[in-house]
């Protein structure tokens, strides 16, 4: 009599692989939002990981275009079961590179295409940390053209790089606490 015997086999992936990691768009951000993005860890036959260890840990470094690192940046990552979900925060805009790195245990690697170039725009035009200058301001004679400087912020004193926005400006020209002249604002 043949004898027959059912076995249930369950295959997991291997280890993580960092050269078979994928990744969302790590693109960039503006200042004061956060940036989100997934890594996926997979293993040497590109089998997604759906668990990890306490060793194995995402390493986000936010760097100037210098190479230091942006002190007040935020960042970090969490494993749920099927990527590390990662976010980056930073208040200063400038061109900036960001490193991500597994770490598994003591060893870390970079993931492919890290650093990455990670420029953070600034925010919205904030008219209390916008500035203005010139001689226009306190010397002017009447009825000619004065001018002066205003120099847009956004509320982290990030200097706006574009125009554009001049609606959000208004410009009121006052003597003795009347308005008292025509002004416009040159965008």
């Amino acid at each position: 009599m043949p004898l027959s015997l059912a076995v249930s086999v369950t295959v997991v992936p291997a280890g993580p692989a960092v050269p078979q990691t994928e990744h969302t768009d790590i693109t960039g951000s503006t200042a004061g939002e956060p940036a989100t993005f997934s890594v996926i860890l997979k293993d040497e036959f590109s089998n997604a990981i759906s668990a990890v260890d306490s060793t194995t840990t995402l390493v986000l470094v936010l760097a100037t275009d210098t190479g230091n690192a942006v002190d007040t940046a935020r960042a970090g990552c969490v494993f749920d079961g099927t990527a590390f979900q990662c976010i980056v925060f930073t208040n200063i805009a400038g061109d900036k590179t960001l490193s991500v790195s597994v770490a598994i245990g003591d060893a870390a690697a970079d993931i492919p295409g890290s650093p990455f170039a990670f420029p953070v725009s600034p925010g919205a035009l904030d008219g209390h940390r916008t500035t203005i200058e010139g001689s226009g301001l306190r010397n002017a004679v009447a009825g000619e053209t004065t001018n002066f400087t205003i120099t847009a912020h956004d509320q982290y004193g990030n200097r706006l790089q574009a125009g554009g926005d001049s609606s959000a400006l208004e410009l009121q020209v006052t003597q003795s606490g009347l308005s008292c002249c025509e002004s416009a604002v040159v965008d």
